[in-house]
């Protein structure tokens, strides 16, 4: 059986990040990558995301902080959101992907 090893390379980190944003163009599986390597959360807990727990509609701005809770644990987990890491092109990315996917913004997960 494999064992997978954490990415600690910034440049190999660059890379990965930007290979479905530059290599093979993919908005939604840039938007992922983007968010778990910022947030170290699991794929399971980003795909239950929705648009409202991301963005502050009453404030029309994004959110500092997303409360999940975790679907392996159980656990409420609260992850700050650094705006520096969510680049001006994702959160483009992520508006387009949510108007596209979400019929009702707090109703539909990312997938």
């Amino acid at each position: 059986m494999c064992t997978t090893q954490p990415i600690k390379d910034t440049a190999q980190l660059k890379r990965f990040k930007e290979y479905y944003l530059l290599q093979k163009p993919n908005p939604r599986n840039h938007m992922l990558i983007v968010i778990g390597l910022n947030s170290a959360l699991r794929i399971s807990d980003i795909l239950g995301l929705t648009y409202g727990d991301i963005y502050h509609y009453e404030k029309d701005a994004w959110k500092t902080h997303l409360t999940v809770t975790e679907q392996k644990t159980g656990k409420e987990r609260s992850v700050a959101v650094n705006a520096s890491r969510i680049t001006a092109t994702t959160r483009i990315i992520m508006i387009i992907l949510m108007d596209f996917i979400c019929a009702s913004p707090s109703s539909r997960s990312f997938l």
